[in-house]
């Protein structure tokens, strides 16, 4: 029977969502073991009412739950009947109704889990759809403390709600407590919750700086040798604090010194952590992860040179040539994006094969803006003995040009010189089109339509685009009847009904054919 007298004093409204059409791990149908001890004339009557609640017509269908319960008051399923009804005028937004007749099943069938649960539970979301939020988590509380509710699949969701509640009311004990409870009654059950509870208590105990008793907590029954566990804590620990010490609110500017005291407590336990990755094989992995928290967090540039040294020397050592390469270009690539471009190229130097060095060289010219220097490099490979690098070369140069440095006639004598349509049509009616240029645009594009029938319908619309961005209305709306004529399958049909509504021209009129 729903306790009334527990209470929880609450100072943070809650904002309620409706979490009421489904819930994994719950199915509102009464289940078949329960169904084969109703007769005939009572199994008839109930799946009148379940064919309405699936067809959502929730009105109907709680009228119908209530004409069972009043023709069947003995039968097995009253008190479903009697949750059904509650739980389809709740749908129906009847809630305060549903709230009565919630406490119905409690009151006379407590002890009846499969139902008594659901109500308990959907009261509480009624009373946060109503916006009680004490009243709300009044239920949820009875759900977390009550011996036969607590394990009901639903009560994952609702012990996770009183959790995160306490939380915003500064209860960080009872908080905690509750998250506990979910993942260890749900982790097999309801992963969802029980992932989302453990995050909670995770960032909690990192953000305590408790790393050795949360390790303890999530590890409970692992073997010590279990590697792969223990290096998930660490990775999970790692994350946590990575994001934490930039976002957490506990430090301000009066405490900066406190903030880098507990980096620097952190770090040290990482840091104890490089065996730990060494058996698992991810000392590089953990030798990255060490640079980064160095740098981004602590700005330590003795650990940062020290750990780059690591690095590079595992790279280096590697055997496999284009393991070796890819090791160091990654160096490059987290220098180049902290903006130091020098560290960059003295690692980039390293890199035994001459074109990723040179294409890599490319890249960071283009991030420095360089981009008259980039495509003087870009025609030096051009002229190199590799048909395949030349050719990536010439496109390269050609979207250079088009799309940063505004030098669109060069670029079509590229894309010309390339000579991949559609392709490189699409990107010379594009630089026609940024040039100003808007009939070689469209002409290209018509080309396209007429050459190329899976582009045609793409084309078709660009140009009716072209039309309508030059203020020809006319032809706009002439294009776009012949695509839906045409095209009529395509997205492009989907797109010209738009235009066309936008013009206020009604579908179905005179087609021009002439576009």
């Amino acid at each position: 029977m729903f306790k009334k007298s527990v209470f929880i004093a609450l100072a943070v409204a809650l904002l309620a969502s409706p979490l009421l059409a489904r819930n994994k791990g719950w199915d509102w149908k009464l289940s078949g073991e329960r169904t084969k001890k109703l007769n005939t004339f009572q199994r008839s009557e109930l799946s009148k009412a379940m064919k309405l609640f699936e067809k959502k017509n929730y009105r109907a269908a709680a009228n119908q739950f209530e004409k069972f319960k009043v023709q069947f008051d003995d039968s097995e399923a009253l008190s479903y009947s009697i949750f059904m009804r509650a739980y389809a005028l709740h749908l129906n937004r009847d809630r305060n109704k549903a709230i009565k007749i919630y406490n119905e099943v409690l009151d006379f069938f407590g002890d009846v889990i499969d139902d008594a649960a659901p109500a308990l539970y959907y009261m509480g979301i009624a009373h946060l759809d109503n916006g009680d939020t004490r009243k709300g988590m009044e239920a949820f509380k009875e759900m977390a403390e009550d011996v036969d509710y607590q394990k009901h699949s639903l009560a994952a969701g609702a012990i996770r709600r009183l959790a995160d509640n306490h939380w915003r009311n500064k209860e960080e004990d009872a908080a905690v407590k509750y998250w506990k409870q979910v993942y260890r009654d749900f982790k097999n059950s309801n992963s969802g919750e029980a992932n989302n509870a453990r995050g909670s208590v995770a960032r909690w105990y990192v953000r305590e700086m408790k790393y050795a008793e949360y390790t303890s907590w999530i590890s409970q029954g692992k073997k010590e040798g279990d590697v792969r566990h223990f290096l998930w804590v660490a990775d999970d620990i790692y994350k946590i604090a990575y994001d934490g010490f930039h976002r957490w609110e506990k430090y301000t500017a009066f405490n900066k010194k406190q903030k880098k005291d507990d980096m620097r407590t952190f770090f040290d336990w990482f840091t104890s952590k490089e065996q730990l990755y060494s058996k698992g094989k991810r000392t590089w992995g953990y030798l990255f992860k060490k640079l980064t928290f160095a740098k981004e967090r602590m700005g330590d540039k003795k650990v940062v040179d020290a750990a780059t040294e690591d690095l590079v020397s595992i790279a280096t050592t590697t055997k496999n040539k284009k393991e070796r390469d890819d090791k160091l270009i990654k160096l490059v690539d987290y220098f180049a994006g902290k903006g130091e471009m020098a560290r960059a190229r003295n690692l980039l130097a390293r890199v035994n094969d001459h074109y990723a060095r040179i294409w890599k060289e490319v890249d960071l010219l283009g991030r420095e803006k360089k981009y008259t220097e980039v495509g003087k490099t870009l025609e030096n490979i051009e002229k190199m003995d590799d048909k395949g690098h030349a050719t990536r070369a010439l496109q390269a140069r050609a979207d250079l040009y088009a799309g940063k440095m505004g030098k669109y006639e060069a670029a079509i004598k590229l894309y010309r010189m390339i000579d991949d349509p559609p392709k490189t049509l699409w990107a010379i009616s594009s630089c026609y089109s940024k040039w100003g240029k808007a009939e070689q645009s469209i002409n290209t594009l018509v080309e396209i339509e007429s050459a190329f029938p899976s582009d045609a319908s793409s084309a078709a619309m660009a140009i009716a685009n072209a039309y309508h961005k030059g203020g020809d209305a006319k032809k706009a709306i002439g294009k776009c009847r012949y695509i839906m004529k045409q095209y009529p399958k395509s997205r492009a049909a989907s797109s010209a009904h738009q235009m066309l509504e936008k013009y206020g021209i009604q579908t179905g009129g005179a087609i021009v054919d002439e576009f």
